[in-house]
């Protein structure tokens, strides 16, 4: 479920999208009697999207380290934009939004997922001032979200890594992913 309906309604947070996954662990643990603390969590495209937006808004969640991949665009760290462009109108407060910047997401780019015209490339007019392409978009966003950590005199955890060579592919940014994961 999403977190907030067109008509501005912000749901009940048990019932978002997000926090399936912190379902999923519960009971993945339970299943096979795993005792880890946290997981890790890694989203390309959409998923990337899926990725930060979850670090945003569950500021709490048990994410050891998150990849989010190529996005086609972002959440901005601030108030005056409407969710999902910005945190306006969603349950997000600069208090979680001060820790979620502080905690640890790497931003991971294609260093040519550079193509403006790509089919899935979301073009509103919202998107198209983050960038031009997923490139310049993430390299832009995470400007941004550095800022916003600044300005609330907040640690900043978030990371940038790019891939040489990639486009918007899931198979080239997936085996880099999975060794950031893992360092």
């Amino acid at each position: 479920m999403s977190v907030v309906d067109r008509d501005g309604t912000v749901h009940d947070a048990a019932r978002w999208s997000f926090n399936v996954i912190e379902h999923l662990f519960d009971a993945i643990r339970t299943a096979t009697g795993n005792q880890s603390a946290s997981y890790f969590l890694y989203g390309h495209s959409e998923g990337g999207q899926f990725v930060h937006r979850l670090v945003l808004l569950l500021p709490e969640a048990r994410y050891a380290r998150a990849v989010a991949a190529n996005s086609g665009w972002y959440t901005m760290p601030g108030f005056d934009g409407r969710f999902p462009y910005g945190l306006g109108g969603s349950p997000a407060t600069e208090a979680g939004l001060k820790k979620s910047l502080a905690r640890d997401l790497v931003l991971m780019l294609g260093d040519r997922d550079t193509d403006p015209a790509h089919f899935q490339l979301r073009r509103t007019p919202q998107a198209m001032t983050q960038g031009a392409h997923r490139f310049e978009r993430g390299q832009n966003y995470l400007k941004l979200v550095a800022k916003r950590a600044a300005e609330l005199k907040g640690d900043f955890g978030w990371k940038l890594r790019v891939v040489p060579g990639a486009a918007h592919e899931n198979d080239r940014m997936s085996g880099p992913a999975a060794a950031v994961l893992m360092e």
